[in-house]
């Protein structure tokens, strides 16, 4: 159980969600209405304490999802409570970047709170936190472990001469395969048909494809066989 109380007591700054959304419009970023739900920050040097209510326009929803989409993104939203007014108006605004852990202990309520605090990890540009979503009891419902945020900057890419080019590498290439049915006709064969060629067909065969000459017709089994 979390002592919402005492967080409170700990935390002499407050923001109303006015306020706390000005913030972010500082550095040039804007939250529609269905993505403020931010009603309260209460925040000092090494903790925050967010009330998230979801906003009426989505309530009737609500119950299609386990963790509504808008409060778990007030949960991140509300670590700017741990970014200094400085910061923020530099002009380089800190966003999101990755998530390492999230844990789901239970659905979340519509009206709940969203305790952060600072991770280890954190380096000058890069910031780490653990976020922890508690209803109004005190009860932990959902744990976001490692949430990492950088500090966005322009790229050399705009700020270089158009007539030089400038080689940016990607730190890191997310892949995944993709299969994408084509259908299997003698005519789309017919170009590679060769007199010693074998094709090999998977599941059931169209009977027009026959006429390709060799199949090697391929089914799945019951099990596997280990071989030396």
């Amino acid at each position: 159980m979390i002592d919402i109380n005492g967080i409170k007591t700990r935390c002499a700054d407050t923001l109303s969600q006015e306020e706390f959304y000005k913030r972010f419009e500082v550095g040039n970023s804007f939250y529609g209405p269905t993505f403020q739900p931010i009603r309260q920050l209460f925040y000092n040097d090494t903790e925050t304490l967010a009330f998230l209510e979801l906003p009426e326009t989505l309530q009737s929803g609500y119950l299609e999802y386990g963790v509504h989409p808008t409060l778990f993104d007030g949960a991140l939203q509300s670590v700017s409570g741990l970014i200094n007014d400085i910061d923020m108006e530099k002009g380089a605004p800190f966003l999101p970047f990755s998530v390492g852990e999230v844990h789901i202990l239970n659905p979340l309520t519509q009206r709940c709170y969203a305790y952060a605090v600072p991770a280890p990890g954190s380096v000058p540009g890069v910031r780490r936190y653990h976020v922890q979503l508690i209803d109004e009891q005190g009860q932990v419902r959902v744990e976001i472990k490692d949430y990492t945020i950088r500090s966005f900057k322009e790229s050399a890419l705009k700020r270089a001469p158009s007539d030089i080019k400038v080689d940016v590498q990607p730190q890191m290439t997310y892949l995944r395969p993709f299969w994408r049915p084509v259908s299997l006709t003698p005519e789309s064969t017919s170009s590679s048909k060769t007199e010693d060629s074998i094709m090999l067909v998977w599941g059931r065969c169209n009977p027009q494809i026959r006429s390709h000459g060799k199949s090697v017709y391929v089914h799945p089994g019951q099990g596997f066989l280990e071989k030396d």
